[in-house]
């Protein structure tokens, strides 16, 4: 199932199809293994289940159905289950490993009833009319699918209640915290203009007058980008000369020169 935490650095080598008979098929995630038998079940139950891919595809919204070959699934649908496998299983194994955390009966059931309300606001979302209810989804799969789901949502919800703070998954609260931490996620794309002194009136006086940036940098900038409206360059967070660029425009208006 979709997590409801992204906390987890994981490698994994790209699942293509895995048709239900491959004996190759199973996932390993350091030292953890789902086996072949499993995971073949798996994609079996969610092929088969008109409810449980429904709510399925509501939280990872591929194709989860047949494949070409007999009996087998979707090479989308057997791609993202296999990562969302070996996402649960690294959870899991983070919460256990570096945290001490062990689930207990009362953990689990709470964290059967957020698995639940996760997936039935993912098929709201979506406009999803499933055949059944999300218990009755959860209920179809096979023991240790249903076990290993019910574990990994147990898992993130303590990795949630560890983090400094949290922030609700709505449009509302993801906007406003994007728009708080613009210096995280903004692309700078910078353009100069390198002016004579004798033209700088005349320039103010057009760029007063609405020319634009790239008018203004081909007419008047003697720098060789002007010829290109002058356009020097996109400075991502990951560049080593992002914070000094970000620190010199952030005060100008965007599509204007300073004055």
């Amino acid at each position: 199932m979709r997590r409801i935490v992204a906390l987890v650095v994981i490698a994994f080598l790209g699942a293509t199809l895995y048709g239900l008979s491959n004996a190759s098929s199973g996932i390993s995630v350091n030292g953890t293994t789902v086996s072949n038998a499993t995971f073949r079940s798996e994609l079996a139950a969610i092929s088969s289940n008109i409810n449980l891919q429904c709510y399925i595809t509501a939280l990872n919204p591929v194709n989860y159905g047949a494949g070409a070959g007999g009996a087998s699934i979707a090479a989308t649908g057997a791609a993202a289950w296999a990562n969302l496998r070996v996402e649960g299983v690294a959870i899991d194994q983070f919460a256990t490993s570096h945290l001490g955390y062990h689930a207990t009966a009362a953990s689990l059931a709470s964290a059967t009833t957020s698995l639940e309300s996760e997936m039935s606001q993912a098929a709201a979302s979506h406009r999803f009319t499933c055949a059944g209810s999300p218990a009755q989804a959860l209920a179809s799969m096979p023991a240790e699918m249903r076990h290993s789901q019910i574990e990994a949502q147990d898992a993130s919800l303590y990795l949630i209640s560890k983090l400094n703070s949290t922030i609700p998954i709505t449009s509302a609260s993801l906007h406003a915290y994007y728009v708080g931490h613009l210096a995280s996620y903004d692309t700078v794309c910078v353009s100069i203009a390198l002016v004579r002194t004798t033209s700088v009136s005349a320039f103010l006086a057009d760029q007063n007058a609405g020319a634009s940036v790239a008018a203004l940098a081909k007419k008047y900038s003697t720098d060789p980008s002007g010829s290109n409206g002058g356009t020097y360059g996109c400075f991502s967070p990951a560049n080593s000369s992002y914070s000094s660029v970000r620190a010199d425009t952030i005060a100008t208006a965007l599509k204007k020169f300073p004055t």
